[in-house]
């Protein structure tokens, strides 16, 4: 009897590039006149930016930016 084929390789993973991002922590602060960033700064925070797609389906395609905290 011929052997069983085990699976092929692994195919790249679509959003790998999104689950690499270095996120930049940084101030929440907009400006001077951010009085919700003062708060989050005075509360500790600190906020990034990540990319994500904006069709998960499509992870080529085109993408938005989101600001976390």
């Amino acid at each position: 009897p011929a052997a069983a084929q085990g699976p092929g390789p692994a195919s790249a993973d679509p959003l790998a590039r999104y689950h690499r991002q270095h996120l930049d922590w940084k101030s929440c602060r907009l400006g001077p006149d951010d009085a919700t960033g003062e708060e989050l700064r005075q509360a500790g925070a600190q906020c990034a930016d990540v990319t994500v797609p904006l069709n998960y389906d499509e992870p080529d395609g085109r993408t938005l930016t989101v600001a976390i905290s």
